[in-house]
């Protein structure tokens, strides 16, 4: 019997020792990790500050350019109606903000109630057959 309390002695000197390891790896590793985490976060959230003013940059300088796009596709599209409307001249908004007039310049496209009128009046012959 003494060969197994000695065994026996010796298997809970094992695991007491093996507990006590565990219990300091445990309690200093995870204090190491959670030391070093704080570190880490300040570090991360000082990254995401600087990614967030970055982005706000890129946001606002689309927003400006999305301002700049509508204007030029104001003017296109005032453009395109004036045209539309068969006026003789053609009024140009130039980017240094001056005029500029080309009178005349989409006169010579008849739209099709003047070609209409000038087939019956014979003034236009048409490749039509």
């Amino acid at each position: 019997m003494d060969k197994k309390k000695t065994a026996l002695r010796y298997g809970l000197g094992a695991l007491t020792v093996a507990a006590f390891a565990l219990a300091l790896f445990l309690a200093f590793g995870r204090g190491a990790s959670a030391a070093g985490s704080t570190t880490g976060t300040a570090a991360n959230a000082t990254v995401l500050e600087q990614e967030n003013a970055q982005l706000r940059a890129t946001v606002e300088q689309m927003q400006q350019r999305e301002a700049q796009y509508r204007q030029q596709i104001e003017a296109a599209n005032a453009t395109i109606e004036q045209f539309s409307a068969g006026n003789a001249g053609l009024q140009l908004q130039l980017p240094d903000g001056s005029e500029l007039t080309v009178p005349g310049l989409f006169g010579f496209f008849p739209g099709e109630d003047q070609r209409h009128e000038a087939r019956e009046h014979g003034q236009f012959e048409s490749s039509e057959g």
